[in-house]
């Protein structure tokens, strides 16, 4: 099963949704283990060592975040032939 992560911004009813949908969800809370207000290249960091794909609904600065961790973090050969998606959700 995926093994999520939650940035501080998602909370209360996406987290109690998913859980209740799917009991045995592999979903940690950044706030459970970071300090309040780490940059989002902390977050990121801490997902990525964790091995965890990130849930945030912070498009302003965590999207930028992400493309400069992945020029920077991960070499060629890691995202060979593989599909990035990204869905905003725009409820």
């Amino acid at each position: 099963m995926l093994r999520m992560a939650t940035d501080a911004d998602v909370q209360g009813p996406l987290i109690t949704g998913l859980r209740a949908h799917v009991p045995d969800l592999d979903l940690l809370l950044s706030n459970d283990f970071l300090p309040q207000g780490r940059e989002d290249c902390e977050v990121l960091s801490w997902a990525a060592n964790a091995g965890r794909v990130l849930l945030t609904f912070d498009r302003n600065t965590m999207t930028d975040a992400t493309y400069n961790m992945i020029a920077v973090c991960m070499p060629e050969e890691e995202i060979a032939d593989r599909v990035v998606v990204y869905l905003p959700f725009r409820g």
